[in-house]
C-alpha cells in the first residue's frame, strides 16, 4: 500500500496559486489456494490546482520595472490600485481545477491443471474533472505614463464567471 501527499504553495505574494495532491494504490495477491490466485488493485488520485487563468500576472512581473509606483494613487480625486503584480494578484480571482480519478481492477487466475490457465478481469474506473473561473472587471491606474490614466482588465463581453464539469465511469471485462 502507497499513499503520497503533495502541497504546494506557489510562487506568489498570495495563496491564489498552489496545488494540493493526494494519491492512494494498493495491490493485494493472494496465493493461499494452489489452484485459486485472487487479486485487487485500487487506485486513487485527487488534485486541486489554483492559478491565475489568462491574466498575465507573470508578464507583469517581468515588464514591470523595480521603480514602478505600487500601492494606490489617485485620479480626479478617486483612489485606484495601480497596475502591479502585487496589486493584480491581490484583487484578482484565481482559477480552480480538481481531478479525482479511481480505478480498481479485481483479477482472478484458476489453474485447474498444470500449464493451463484461466484468467477472468473486472476493472471499473471513474474520472472527475471540475473547473472554475471568474473574470471580473478590475479597474488600475497606469503608473509607467507620465500622465496616469485609468485602464480596465476586462470588458464586459469577456468579463464572466465560468464553471463547466466532466465525470466518466467505465467498466471493463
Amino acid at each position: 500500500m502507497g499513499f503520497g501527499y503533495l502541497n504546494e504553495d506557489g510562487v506568489l505574494v498570495t495563496d491564489k496559486d498552489s496545488y494540493d495532491r493526494y494519491n492512494v494504490s494498493s495491490y493485494i495477491r493472494s496465493d493461499a489456494l494452489k489452484w485459486l490466485v485472487p487479486e485487487l488493485d485500487v487506485k486513487f488520485a485527487k488534485a486541486e490546482q489554483s492559478s491565475f487563468g489568462n491574466n498575465n500576472l507573470y508578464n507583469y512581473a517581468i515588464w514591470f520595472p523595480s521603480f514602478h509606483p505600487t500601492g494606490y494613487g489617485e485620479k480626479d480625486g478617486v483612489s485606484y490600485p495601480y497596475n502591479t503584480p502585487y496589486n493584480v494578484a491581490q484583487l484578482s480571482y484565481p482559477s480552480t481545477n480538481t481531478t479525482e480519478n479511481t480505478r480498481i481492477t479485481g483479477r482472478v487466475t484458476l489453474k485447474p491443471f498444470k500449464n493451463f490457465n484461466v484468467v477472468g478481469e473486472y476493472t471499473y474506473e471513474t474520472n472527475f474533472y471540475e473547473a472554475e473561473s471568474f473574470n471580473p472587471i478590475l479597474t488600475f491606474l497606469k503608473g509607467q505614463d507620465s500622465t496616469p490614466t485609468i485602464e480596465d482588465t476586462a470588458t464586459p463581453e469577456n468579463s464572466k464567471y465560468s464553471y463547466s464539469t466532466i465525470h466518466t465511469t467505465r467498466s471493463t471485462c
